[in-house]
């Protein structure tokens, strides 16, 4: 049936064949080729598609002059594009990622163990710097302090019908000291109290003074600062932003009041 043309105003009627249509052909006779070449000449760019329909043109655009476009680290992609043209293969796109492989990284892999690190670094989600725990100089002979970072909520409020709010920067610090203690701090933040507003005050502990939870009614805790100094990253950031990721970490003393840490989340 002829196909209508509705170039005019009017009411037309087509007939539509019914059942299924056939899948129409996807052309094949284009391929495409990634990889390294031996040189990058002419119209061609790096990362950029090039057409080629012969291997004439192929060793225009990606071989050094004199060559036979193949190259003397044994690329595949020449070896790809020949076989293509070879085996009566028609246009091809060719995109070259450079004219030399990648360095191979050379250097023997060192032992965490056999490397002192001055700190122990804790990274927030981010991958950015949150803050640093180092082993006390008078706790060191006790052995190793192993801290456990988890989520925590912030401090309970007074009135139980305005309870804050958990904007996720809270967290509590499980301390295993070398001598057995174990304490645990609870409803911390990174946010430092000097200078913020009572509004804009985080329902929270500074991590800075932190104390442990009283065991008993005499008990009034001890500071985290007592089992590991502590810095913070100076990069200035909201308390969320700034948390420590969850994990466990192991600061281990060494003779010269250097720890390394590993991190076992």
């Amino acid at each position: 049936m002829a196909r209508l043309d509705y170039f005019a105003p009017g009411v037309y009627v087509e007939e539509i064949p019914s059942g299924s249509r056939a899948i129409q052909g996807v052309n094949l006779s284009v391929a495409g080729f990634v990889g390294f070449t031996e040189d990058i000449r002419g119209d061609a760019d790096i990362f950029q598609p090039q057409l080629i329909t012969n291997w004439s043109q192929y060793l225009e655009s990606f071989a050094k002059l004199g060559s036979d476009g193949f190259t003397d680290f044994g690329a595949y992609l020449p070896f790809a594009v020949k076989g293509w043209f070879d085996n009566g293969g028609g246009r091809c796109w060719v995109i070259s990622l450079g004219t030399q492989l990648p360095l191979a990284n050379t250097a023997p892999e060192e032992n965490i163990d056999d490397i002192p690190l001055p700190t122990t670094p804790i990274l927030t989600s981010g991958r950015k710097k949150s803050l640093e725990f180092t082993v006390k100089p008078e706790r060191e002979e006790e052995g190793r302090v192993r801290v456990f970072i988890e989520p925590d909520e912030p401090l309970p409020s007074d009135d139980p019908e305005n309870e804050p709010f958990n904007s996720g920067e809270f967290f509590k610090v499980r301390v295993l000291a070398g001598n057995g203690d174990e304490k645990l701090f609870r409803h911390l933040t990174m946010q430092n109290p000097e200078g913020v507003s009572d509004e804009d005050r985080s329902a929270g502990v500074y991590v800075m003074d932190a104390r442990s939870e009283p065991e008993d009614a005499a008990d009034e805790g001890v500071l985290l600062r007592d089992y590991v100094d502590i810095t913070i990253s100076p990069e200035p950031a909201l308390p969320l932003a700034k948390r420590p990721s969850n994990g466990v970490f192991d600061i281990k003393p060494s003779s010269n009041s250097v720890c390394l840490a590993k991190m076992r989340a």
